[in-house]
């Protein structure tokens, strides 16, 4: 049996509902008070998707001031330190592959896999709500990153990954469920077409941002 979103978002796929109507009645669903976890890993099943976008937009911004202190979101999953300070228009087409293009790539994923109700701008929130931990990650790298790569391990370096693995590992499981929220996919369509639209994301950024670089 469908969900109430689920037969939400099916109304607004077949013409029945606006969008501006669907979010309405999604927002108008009653549903328990989230838990604390639930805000964390599965945070667009708790927001609506305008607030979800503005907070994706917001840390976004956050990522782009980053880039100025010598980091990189050169990937899906990726940060790295001490990469230079890039040029704008790199580092917005950074930005862009990194969300918008990756959103595009889960939806295209999920369509094909025959969620013909899945809606972009729901992968779009849910992916750019992903990244905030990887954004809190890119902070502590900024923190305590050295200023070369060590050639051993030093307390600094042991901090950094004590502090950012566990962020990196947050941002993959809110992906992981974001992406089963915004699209409706269960079992192993969920679990496939996430590891495929992944490497898909992954690897397109890499190419654009060398032919790029």
């Amino acid at each position: 049996m469908s969900s109430p979103r689920e037969q939400i978002l099916e109304m607004v796929a077949s013409g029945k509902l606006t969008a501006a109507e669907g979010d309405q009645l999604l927002a108008s669903i009653g549903q328990p008070r989230p838990s604390v976890w639930r805000w964390m890993f599965d945070p667009l099943s708790c927001l609506r998707t305008r607030m979800a976008l503005a907070v994706s937009a917001a840390f976004a911004a956050v990522s782009l001031g980053l880039t100025r202190l010598g980091l990189r979101f050169d990937g899906a999953l990726d940060v790295h330190a001490n990469a230079g300070v890039l040029s704008w228009p790199v580092a917005l087409a950074e930005v862009a592959l990194v969300w918008p293009v990756t959103a595009a790539v889960f939806w295209a994923v999920a369509r094909l896999l025959g969620r013909r109700t899945a809606r972009w701008v729901d992968v779009l929130g849910a992916v750019g709500l992903a990244r905030v931990p990887l954004v809190l990650s890119g902070v502590v790298v900024a923190v305590l990153a050295p200023a070369e790569s060590p050639r051993e391990l030093s307390p600094q370096v042991i901090a950094l990954a004590i502090l950012s693995l566990p962020l990196i590992g947050w941002s993959i499981a809110a992906l992981v469920l974001g992406f089963r929220t915004a699209t409706g996919l269960k079992g192993a369509r969920w679990v496939s077409g996430f590891l495929v639209a992944l490497i898909v994301a992954e690897v397109l950024s890499k190419v654009v941002l060398y032919r790029l670089g």
